[in-house]
C-alpha cells in the first residue's frame, strides 16, 4: 500500500517495483494454478485411476506423467521461480553464517502456507462478493 501512496518510492527505487511486480504476477499465476488443479483433480484422478486399472503401477505413472507432462513442468517451473523470487527478500536478513538456514524456510512458505493462503482469500473475497458485494456499504468495501 505505502507503494501506491507514495510515488517518489517508484522514481527512486524502480527495481523494488519490478520485483513487486514480478511477485505479483508469480502470486496471482500460483492462486490461479492451484484453483486449476482442484478444478482439475477429479478429471485427473479417474484418468490415473483408469490408467492403474490396465497397466502396473510404474507403467502408469509413466503413461500419465507423459500425457499431462505439460501441466507438470508448469507447475514446476511456477513453483521454482516463485520459490527463487522470494529468496530474493530473505536475502536482506542474513546476517552471519548461521543466518543461511532462513532460506530453508522460504520453500514451505512458497510451496505450502502461500499458496493456501491465496486460495483462502480469493474464496473469501469471492463469498463477500457474492453474498453481500453490491450491497456492502463504503466502509466495508476496499475499493
Amino acid at each position: 500500500m505505502r507503494l501506491i501512496r507514495y510515488p517518489t518510492v517508484w522514481i527512486r527505487n524502480p527495481l523494488h517495483v519490478a520485483l513487486v511486480f514480478v511477485y505479483g504476477i508469480l502470486s496471482l499465476g500460483s492462486a490461479y494454478g492451484i484453483v486449476s488443479n482442484l478444478l482439475a483433480f477429479d478429471r485427473l484422478y479417474e484418468t490415473f485411476a483408469l490408467l492403474n486399472r490396465f497397466l502396473p503401477l510404474h507403467d502408469a505413472v509413466r503413461v500419465f506423467a507423459r500425457v499431462y507432462e505439460d501441466g507438470i513442468e508448469q507447475g514446476v517451473l511456477l513453483s521454482i521461480l516463485f520459490t527463487s523470487l522470494s529468496m530474493v527478500y530473505i536475502l536482506p536478513l542474513i546476517r552471519k553464517g548461521r543466518d543461511w538456514i532462513k532460506l530453508l524456510l522460504v520453500i514451505p512458505f512458497c510451496l505450502g502456507y502461500f499458496p493456501i493462503y491465496a486460495l483462502v482469500s480469493i474464496l473469501g473475497a469471492a463469498h463477500f462478493l457474492a453474498i453481500n458485494g453490491p450491497a456492502a456499504g463504503k466502509e466495508h468495501r476496499a475499493w
